[in-house]
């Protein structure tokens, strides 16, 4: 089956579903491909959510619960 992606504001993101969500698992898993210069604002998830961030090219700049950190090629972060 081909993975399921959302590209909102012409590629300049695009989100790709590696493993959908399982309930029994609670569990889902995406990659997300991101623009140079590209802005993505969400909402804080529901309690007991642990998000994994992983930079695979490129750099990050992430903000979580107000604090800015950068993160570079083979850094990740979970929280």
């Amino acid at each position: 089956a081909t993975p399921s992606v959302y590209d909102p504001q012409q590629h300049a993101m695009v989100i790709t579903s590696l493993f959908p969500y399982d309930p029994q698992l609670c569990f889902e898993h995406f990659s997300i491909q991101m623009a140079s210069g590209a802005i993505s604002e969400s909402t804080p998830h529901e309690k007991g959510v642990i998000e994994h961030v992983v930079v695979i090219d490129g750099q990050l700049d992430l903000c979580v619960d107000g604090e800015w950190q950068t993160l570079n090629c083979g850094e990740g972060v979970r929280f």
